[in-house]
């Protein structure tokens, strides 16, 4: 008998590695941010907060194979709700710096920023750069507020 252990897992279904969350069957146990699921909610929240917002930029990095499962809820949820989404990719810093730049010119009126590791790690860059062109931004984890970000919907409403 084999065992198998995530280790802070985005999708385990998107992923592959459960059929079925109630019921995963076999010898799997972890942890799983189920970011996917939680991505309806931040526009649902974004659309409490700013109202009048009816474009929104979305941050994801495309080398990060969570993000397509993202990507895709991501689209149906700003549908849901009445948005047009600007998908914009950034694997690297230089990147980031480029998408704000496309969302400026394209006139986003809000950002919403997929998890993801370099994203997490470019936080204070990403903070400011929303911060100083007053973009209305949510996030995954509560970390990006405490660099600065002007919105927060961390994996817990709680927190």
């Amino acid at each position: 008998m084999s065992w198998a252990i995530m280790s802070v897992v985005i999708d385990p279904l998107g992923a592959g590695l459960v059929s079925n969350l109630a019921h995963p069957q076999g010898n799997i146990t972890g942890v799983s941010m189920m970011s996917p699921d939680l991505i309806g909610k931040q526009f649902e929240m974004l659309k409490q907060i700013v109202p009048e917002v009816t474009r929104v930029a979305l941050l994801w990095n495309p080398a990060n194979p969570s993000s397509a499962p993202q990507l895709r809820q991501a689209e149906v949820a700003a549908r849901a709700v009445g948005l047009r989404l600007q998908s914009l990719e950034a694997r690297s810093p230089q990147e980031i710096d480029s998408a704000f730049a496309a969302m400026t010119s394209e006139r986003a009126g809000a950002l919403v920023v997929l998890l993801d590791a370099i994203l997490v790690n470019q936080r204070s860059q990403i903070a400011e750069l929303a911060a100083k062109r007053r973009l209305p931004t949510v996030y995954a984890q509560r970390e990006f507020a405490e660099a600065g970000g002007l919105i927060s919907y961390g994996a817990n409403p709680l927190e």
